[in-house]
């Protein structure tokens, strides 16, 4: 059995994206046919500045509408990308949506981030973050009593 630090190389060397936790993704990916994964058109950095913009508009629903734009513009094209089985840009952006952490994408997160495990064949995963969802704006537990 391998030390943790020898897998963690061998895993790093696999990753195709770093996203906004930093650790990767990992999804098959055919080097000769460039398919399994496409990178997002935007940079984590320009990603961000757009979903703290959505996020910080909180009482006007057109303007939340106006500023979801160009990120649904992004959606469609994981839509793209699932139909040619490059699967990690959904991936991808799912991850960033619930790593980012904003109320207002939770749909987008339920959508995205299900269907990539689920085209990924990682049905657990896809259950779990359905059941975490269902739960994450809840009040923390007090667990000092």
């Amino acid at each position: 059995m391998d030390d943790p630090a020898t897998i963690s190389r061998k895993r790093n060397k696999l990753v195709l994206s770093k996203c906004f936790h930093k650790l990767g993704i990992v999804v098959p990916y055919d080097k000769k046919t460039e398919v399994g994964y496409r990178p997002l058109p935007l940079t984590d950095s320009e990603l961000r500045r757009l979903l703290d913009k959505i996020a910080s508009c909180t009482d006007d629903e057109a303007e939340r509408d106006r500023r979801l734009e160009p990120l649904q513009e992004v959606v469609t094209l994981v839509q793209f990308a699932n139909d040619e089985c490059d699967y990690g840009m959904g991936l991808e952006l799912g991850l960033d949506l619930f790593s980012h952490g904003c109320p207002a994408l939770h749909s987008m997160v339920r959508h995205l981030l299900p269907l990539a495990y689920e085209l990924l064949q990682r049905e657990a995963f896809a259950q779990v973050i359905r059941e975490h969802l269902k739960h994450r704006n809840t009040t923390p537990l007090d667990l000092t009593d």
